[in-house]
């Protein structure tokens, strides 16, 4: 009679586990490689123009209310919608979920998907690929009358552009590093040990 007790408090222990391993949602997000530009153009139900409107707090994730993080590092972003490239959403307040940490007046592209749940909405674009990087003054009206992939290759030039001003300034930066790094001295102490 033990015996039997036992097997059954087994197979009830050994159902409650399942249960619990099936019932139990995942933390995770998944993240896809990146293929082409035309691949995540295609894959991507709405593209955006935005702009950030509060910085959220990178700080401390899952702490107070202001913070603005998942339990799976995504930041939760206040954005306005300034133009919608594809998708059916309108301009106007909305949030971003992604790895990506906007500051206040950030502009950029969004390559994404618009979700609603109950009362929230948002843009997922998990993936630092699907954001671009635009600078503050980045003009939508050169975007108007174009075609999506007209659009998309003047935003893709625009962030080259910006990409090679940021190089080049980091590039001479690094040069006058360097030649303090070799000048006789008082930089003798800064010098790199082998």
């Amino acid at each position: 009679m033990m015996c039997l007790i036992q097997i059954s408090k087994m197979k009830t222990l050994s159902i409650l586990y399942i249960f619990l391993f099936l019932a139990c949602p995942a933390f995770a997000v998944l993240i896809s490689e990146f293929t082409s530009w035309n691949d995540l153009i295609g894959r991507s139900p709405d593209i955006i123009i935005a702009r950030c409107t509060m910085t959220p707090d990178f700080t401390s994730p899952g702490s107070s209310a202001t913070t603005r993080w998942t339990l799976d590092d995504v930041v939760h972003s206040d954005i306005e919608v300034i133009d919608v490239l594809k998708g059916n959403t309108k301009p106007g307040l909305s949030h971003l979920g992604s790895f990506y940490k906007p500051h206040q007046g950030d502009m950029f592209a969004i390559l994404g998907q618009f979700s609603t749940y109950q009362l929230n909405s948002w843009y997922n674009a998990v993936e630092d690929y699907r954001i671009i990087p635009l600078k503050e003054d980045f003009d939508t009206n050169k975007l108007t009358g174009k075609t999506l992939d007209e659009q998309m290759k003047i935003i893709l030039t625009a962030r080259l552009c910006d990409l090679n001003d940021e190089l080049a300034k980091a590039n001479t930066e690094k040069n006058r590093i360097e030649s303090g790094l070799k000048e006789d001295g008082s930089t003798n102490s800064l010098r790199p040990e082998r």
